[in-house]
Parts: C-alpha cells; sequence; structure tokens
C-alpha cells in the first residue's frame, strides 16, 4: 500500500524559495519516495535529526523526511541547499 505524504509548512516554504527545476526534480524524487521510501543513497540521519533520512537531489539540494510506517505516512521535514539545510 502506497504512503501518504503531508509536507511541514517549513518545507513548502523552503521549495518557493528553490529554483523552479530542482522544485520539479524534488517533486519527482517525492514521488517516488511514495513507492520505496529508503532507496539507494538515502541515508538514516544522526542528532539532532535522529528518525529522519535525507536524499540528495542533483548533488547540492536534500529532502529530509521521516517515515511513520504505522500510519503509512510519508513526511517531508525540510527541503533546500546542503549548506544551509542542517541548520
Amino acid at each position: 500500500m502506497p504512503l501518504k505524504v503531508e509536507i511541514t509548512e517549513a518545507a513548502k516554504r523552503d521549495m518557493r524559495g528553490l529554483p523552479k527545476d530542482i522544485q520539479v526534480a524534488v517533486r519527482d524524487a517525492v514521488r517516488e519516495l511514495v513507492a520505496n521510501p529508503f532507496p539507494a543513497g538515502a541515508r538514516g540521519m544522526q542528532h539532532p535529526w535522529k528518525g529522519h533520512w535525507r536524499i540528495k537531489i542533483r548533488k547540492v539540494y536534500r529532502v529530509i523526511y521521516r517515515v511513520d510506517e504505522g500510519a503509512l505516512v510519508l513526511l517531508v521535514v525540510r527541503v533546500g541547499h546542503r549548506k544551509d539545510i542542517y541548520r
């Protein structure tokens, strides 16, 4: 059964600040996460992001997300350039 995607307000704000081509790449990546929430290249994160995962978009952009397998929800928490995303 596919996961339901939810996006935090912070992630929505982050997306609005990205170039259009990166926004499209992020949307495509999130659609792929619905089918496979832990693809090759996804990495579990450490403190203070323990329990979150991240994927790379075009080498310098990141999507940080959580998966609640019990509720079948994929929550996109943050999206942005690697130099800013972890702050």
